[in-house]
């Protein structure tokens, strides 16, 4: 589809065909008088032979060139006189606008694509969108080409075409590209365009996808509730709070959490509903909010009603350098709570008493105070009407006046309990509600008449009781103690002025910066590396301090501590500086991999002020910080072998880690820390190169497991699998232990089979070692005590990365 003012097929109406002088096709609104013939068509008189009836073109047509753009600018803003300009328009839903520029008139093909799907074969698909040239911009270029004074700076000499594709898909992937030919002759073409064109189609309310957050929504519910929709990061919190007024500079706060909530009146929100949004829903191109405000929360706000507010919601994200959340983000939007009548309850008497009552006690549950007991026993407040019916008299008693709470008043009523207390100190109690509207539809509110409703009494058990009641009737078994006469007084309220919610738009607030603390606040964070590529060589960290203030800062060590043995790598020097900065770094080397450090921190500020440390970092009473520099993560092989074997028989070599609590990983060629040991499937353990074998000296034919109680898992190292460990090794290095078992391979029949463990264990070691970092990377080779067998460790780094 196209707007009103595009052509979407080529023009082909016009006047009655004129003779060709080289010019393109008119409309046929050239001047009367005007003729597009030359004289020599008419006898030919005086003209050269063989010249009569040629027509010569003024000028060759250019070549054909065109310029098209997405979102073109408004007329008197183009660069250049070719720049496409078009009028304003305001984006819409699903709608692109274009416009194009040509040097004649032209037929134009707007080819678009979106990056949502590709083919293996074909590429991306293009759909094309044909249009072409006005007839009334034909004309005018015409009338410019045809005058041979005109100069090609004349803005004439390009024809402006605008238009716009409607009911898109709202994407913000969508690429064009034009394609120009000749209007009168479609093989002419122009020149194609190697640049694609990148547009966005808006989605509702003319929104980019993915160009802004989903914006904050505000729905009123009865006369003083206000549910506020907001989206959020999962990293960020979202406080709402309502306050008087209708300045939004009362959302600005001072920066931090701490000041969200403070001030008279402010009314707090409570939480409604969190939920994630749906990931299709995110990941839809449409989308046209930010995918990372991904968690959609409703908040409610319990207003007063005929009162002005102004909402404010604030973004919160963990501060730069400090404990407390610091807001990034608020808005504010101003509402006003519409009039409502505020029901006063006065108790008028109590009427059609009966039964031995000795106080009548009536509360309102929603009123602080709305409390009222009668005392029933003195004759001064009780008489006998002209009726014969008992009734307190006197003055009207006031219960309280309600509020707040008003949309519960009109959707539940007000509850009135009752309660009776009989002469022995029993009682019984009883609550009503009474239905009634505050809604005011009227502002001001006008006068509303008062109501009377009669509220029973709980129920009492007589007797034959003669001469109460109504006449001189008898009473007996369980009836109402009588009646309680309440009247509703409707005040009207001197608030806002409105008989319905008023609510505005949200608008961005700017905040002040956080305020400082009485005392400077400094924040660490860490990082490690090894001082170079010897990792014997020891580690270096970087603690980047960031104060709130400026202030100057001295760090040293301390003291060092460490699970075993402490080491020393040489002097670590510390760090001085007397400038006053909100930013220090400081770097600490030779550390030793695996060991802890206590450094003594002294930071002020321009008042010499000792600043706290704040922040996720280990710390102490005395404003020391404790670095726990990473141990080294290594890929460990023990490999074994028989170096001197018999003249008489080979040998099988099978190696065996002790399994211990500090190296115990379940999984073949994980990265649990700790020695391999086979999966618990006995197949799954032989693939993986483990064997399972007797041990005691019992003998174990090829391929036949040992006894259930005694049978291990072990490694063959004659068939070359070594036993593979990641560990995490500090400076001081590693313990290892583990068990060399080797078996005799005998001749059977003359024929000696090698690799198969025929014969008895000859010898089984246990080695234990401590081997130090600088040995596990360059390897160490020991040997048995007779001399038998020969093992190798050796290590190498699996990552040089210490703040894994």
């Amino acid at each position: 589809t196209s707007s009103p003012d595009t052509t979407t097929s080529p023009d082909t109406t016009g006047a009655p065909s004129a003779p060709d002088i080289g010019l393109p096709p008119v409309d046929g609104s050239s001047p009367a008088g005007e003729r597009a013939t030359d004289t020599c068509t008419e006898d030919g008189d005086g003209c050269p032979e063989g010249i009569s009836g040629t027509i010569l073109a003024i000028r060759d047509l250019p070549p054909l060139v065109g310029a098209g753009v997405f979102n073109p600018p408004a007329p008197g803003t183009g660069r250049t006189i070719w720049s496409p300009v078009c009028p304003v328009r305001e984006p819409q839903a699903g709608v692109a606008s274009f416009g194009v520029s040509t040097n004649r008139p032209a037929l134009i093909t707007l080819e678009y694509r979106t990056l949502q799907w590709r083919s293996d074969r074909g590429g991306i698909p293009w759909t094309p969108f044909p249009l072409a040239t006005s007839a009334a911009g034909d004309s005018a270029w015409a009338r410019w080409f045809g005058d041979d004074t005109a100069s090609e700076a004349d803005p004439a000499s390009w024809i402006q075409t605008c238009f716009s594709l409607e009911d898109l898909p709202p994407r913000d992937d969508y690429q064009a590209r034009f394609v120009y030919s000749d209007k009168d002759d479609p093989s002419i073409r122009a020149q194609p365009s190697r640049n694609l064109i990148s547009f966005v189609v808006p989605g509702p309310d003319g929104l980019v996808p993915g160009a802004q957050r989903r914006p904050t929504t505000a729905l009123p519910l009865g006369i003083d509730q206000l549910f506020v929709g907001v989206t959020r990061t999962p990293e960020q919190n979202v406080a709402v709070a309502a306050r008087r007024g209708r300045d939004v500079a009362a959302c600005e706060i001072s920066g931090d959490e701490r000041a969200i909530y403070t001030g008279d009146g402010t009314v707090r929100s409570v939480t409604i509903s969190e939920s994630e949004i749906d990931r299709a829903i995110l990941d839809d191109p449409s989308y046209p909010y930010f995918v990372d405000y991904s968690v959609s929360l409703v908040e409610r706000l319990d207003l007063e009603e005929g009162t002005d507010y102004v909402v404010c919601i604030y973004w919160l994200d963990d501060g730069p350098a400090f404990d407390r959340q610091v807001v990034t983000e608020s808005e504010a939007i101003v509402v006003s709570t519409p009039e409502a009548y505020r029901p006063k309850l006065v108790v008028q008497r109590l009427t059609n008493l009966v039964g031995a009552v000795d106080r009548v006690t009536i509360s309102v549950p929603t009123c602080l105070g709305g409390t009222n007991s009668f005392d029933l026993t003195g004759p001064s407040t009780v008489v006998r009407d002209r009726t014969g019916v008992l009734q307190t008299y006197g003055d009207p008693v006031v219960l309280c006046t309600i509020d707040r709470g008003l949309n519960d008043v009109n959707r539940r009523g007000i509850r009135v309990d009752i309660t009776i207390t009989r002469p022995d100190g029993t009682s019984t109690a009883n609550g009503t509600y009474i239905r009634t509207d505050v809604t005011c539809r009227t502002v001001p509110c006008l006068i509303r008449l008062n109501e009377l409703v009669m509220l029973p009494l709980p129920d009492v058990t007589l007797g034959d009781e003669c001469g109460t009641g109504f006449g001189t009737g008898c009473l007996s078994g369980t009836i109402s103690a009588g009646d309680a006469v309440i009247e509703i007084r409707y005040m009207p309220s001197t608030g806002s002025g409105v008989s319905s919610w008023s609510l505005g738009y949200p608008s961005v607030v700017e905040d002040s910066p956080p305020p400082l603390a009485d005392d400077p606040q400094v924040a660490v964070t860490t990082s490690y590396s090894l001082i170079d590529s010897t990792p014997s060589n020891g580690a270096r960290a970087t603690l980047t301090f960031v104060a709130d203030r400026p202030v100057t800062l001295e760090a040293s060590v301390a003291d060092v501590f460490s699970a075993g043995e402490t080491c020393s790598l040489g002097t670590i020097d510390g760090f001085s500086s007397t400038t006053l900065s909100l930013t220090h770094t400081v770097t600490l080397d030779p550390l030793c991999l695996g060991q802890g450090y206590r450094i003594t921190v002294d930071a002020r500020d321009e008042a010499s002020q000792l600043a706290d440390i704040v922040g996720g970092i280990p710390r102490t009473l005395d404003n020391s910080v404790e670095l726990n520099v990473p141990t080294l993560l290594l890929r460990t092989e023990i490999s074994a072998t028989v170096a001197t074997p018999h003249d008489d028989h080979s040998h099988t070599v099978y190696l065996r880690p002790v399994r211990a609590n500090a190296f115990d990983a379940i999984g073949t060629f994980g990265f649990n820390l700790g020695w391999t040991w086979p999966a618990a499937d006995r197949d799954a353990a032989r693939r993986a190169g483990w064997e399972m074998y007797g041990v005691s000296g019992q003998a174990n034919a090829c391929g036949q497991p040992g006894a259930d109680d005694l049978e291990v898992f072990a490694r063959r190292t004659s068939r070359g699998l070594p036993v593979q460990a990641f560990m995490a090794v500090g400076q001081a290095g590693a313990d290892i232990t583990f068990v060399v078992d080797i078996y005799e391979n005998r001749p059977v029949g003359g024929v000696v089979l090698r690799d198969c463990a025929r014969g008895d264990l000859e010898e089984s070691i246990t080695v234990q070692a401590n081997v130090s970092l600088g040995d596990l990377l360059d390897g160490v080779t020991m040997s048995s005590d007779t001399g038998l067998a020969e093992f190798t460790i050796r290590a190498a780094p699996l990552t040089t990365d210490l703040n894994r």
